[in-house]
């Protein structure tokens, strides 16, 4: 293998890091994008359950006030018949049903007055979760805006980038392109590896003497045996 070579691996893995890291960006969009749709989609659901709470609030004071209204009337009744009773035993008997029918809507009116404020307070809440859903809304359609053009301009640098990758690698010798994507696969996003203080900087495995002989020599290529990143000595313009 020429010096060459070596050299042009090495504007391989530049473009091939580069290509990594636009694909960890578009791959991290539509996390940002999920992120405010599961907030979205709580907030419609605390929105429901309010709703429903609220209705079924102002369906129990409707029945409240119905119940008023049959107290109402049956006190009315009993009135009535404080006129036509013969006996004072007949006469306290229906006041005391009168002073029942009494508690029990004093009874129904705090429950009525309860309701009311638990139906305010649900009210003055919904209006929060609507507010809050409005700029939740607002904000994703941004986002997914935003995420859009994001993603078309990253489309295009993956597609120039790959140009480019496939213009360097034809000048690899196929084996050791072979050999080269193999070990790309299995990192990701670097496949190669200086050596410095006769470590791999890969993984930070020692060097042999041997092998770091072979690099100066920069005639073959030479595997780290820990991480199996081809490796290379940085030269001036890596400082």
């Amino acid at each position: 293998m020429s010096a060459e070579q070596i050299d042009v691996l090495r504007q391989l893995q530049t473009i091939d890091a580069t290509i990594y890291e636009l694909k960890t960006q578009q791959a991290a969009l539509p996390a940002a994008i999920a992120k405010h749709q599961t907030v979205i989609a709580k907030q419609e659901k605390d929105l429901a359950e309010h709703h429903e709470k609220i209705k079924k609030s102002q369906s129990e004071g409707h029945n409240k006030e119905v119940e008023l209204q049959t107290h109402e009337e049956k006190i009315l009744k009993l009135k009535g018949q404080l006129n036509t009773v013969g006996t004072n035993k007949e006469y306290s008997a229906i006041l005391h049903e009168i002073e029942i029918e009494k508690m029990e809507m004093s009874k129904i009116e705090e429950r009525v007055l309860e309701l009311m404020s638990v139906s305010e307070q649900l009210q003055n809440e919904q209006a929060t979760i609507e507010s809050q859903l409005a700029q939740e809304q607002a904000e994703l359609a941004e986002i997914e805006k935003r995420a859009a053009s994001e993603s078309q301009q990253i489309e295009t640098s993956l597609a120039a980038k790959v140009t480019d990758r496939q213009a360097v690698a034809d000048q690899i010798n196929p084996e050791i392109l072979t050999k080269y994507e193999r070990v790309l696969v299995k990192h990701q996003d670097n496949a190669m590896a200086a050596v410095a203080d006769s470590a791999c900087q890969g993984c930070y495995s020692m060097v042999t003497a041997q092998e770091v002989n072979l690099l100066l020599g920069r005639s073959q290529v030479v595997f780290c045996r820990s991480c199996s990143r081809i490796l290379f000595l940085p030269d001036a313009s890596d400082d």
